[in-house]
């Protein structure tokens, strides 16, 4: 697909979201006309709760920034929030892409315009998974926060053989879900956005 640069304009969008089993489809629209699907596959059908909606709902805000910073700064357009939410999209959007406003000549603090209603706050309720996720990268740092956590589930997000061995020499097995970008992001990357 090919997209003028000129024509990448805002706001920014959190289209929707679907699961289908472990595939969670994320969407962001760009502007009027440009929509972008990133995926998420788990190794494990997702359970239609409202605890994993929520997390589903945090999920497509936080991977939105790779797609955010192809027009930043511009309005977000987002489903209703909580306190905690903004609060997450605020420092995520502004504090998260200093390094991105500085190599792009972007003012700081960067300008963080949040188009959203307020939603009520989640029942508070004890979790109903079976403990901790320990996010590992393969390296002396993952051991040892597994190493502290040890009846923590080990994740990686798109696994390499670095997190296998180190699952491997931990005794330990790990989950692994696998990202997959839209392809059109990376051509406007490759063309300056």
């Amino acid at each position: 697909m090919a997209v003028d640069l000129g024509d990448l304009r805002g706001p920014f969008t959190f289209e929707s979201t679907s699961v289908d089993e472990g595939l969670v489809s994320l969407r962001y629209r760009i502007g009027t006309d440009l929509v972008l699907t990133e995926t998420v596959k788990f190794p494990f059908a997702l359970p239609d709760t409202d605890a994993v909606a929520r997390l589903i709902h945090v999920l497509h805000l936080v991977v939105g920034v790779s797609y955010y910073k192809t027009v930043a700064p511009v309005p977000l357009v987002a489903p209703p929030l909580t306190k905690a939410e903004r609060a997450l999209v605020v420092r995520l959007y502004d504090d998260g892409l200093r390094e991105f406003a500085y190599r792009n000549d972007i003012s700081l603090p960067l300008p963080v315009q949040i188009e959203a209603d307020d939603a009520a706050e989640p029942a508070s309720a004890e979790p109903a998974g079976h403990g901790a996720l320990v996010p590992i990268g393969g390296g002396k740092d993952s051991a040892l926060v597994a190493a502290l956590v040890p009846d923590g589930e080990l994740f990686a997000v798109n696994p390499v053989g670095a997190q296998d061995d180190l699952a491997e020499a931990l005794g330990r097995p790990l989950v692994g879900a696998h990202r997959t970008l839209d392809p059109v992001l990376r051509e406007l990357n490759e063309r300056g956005a």
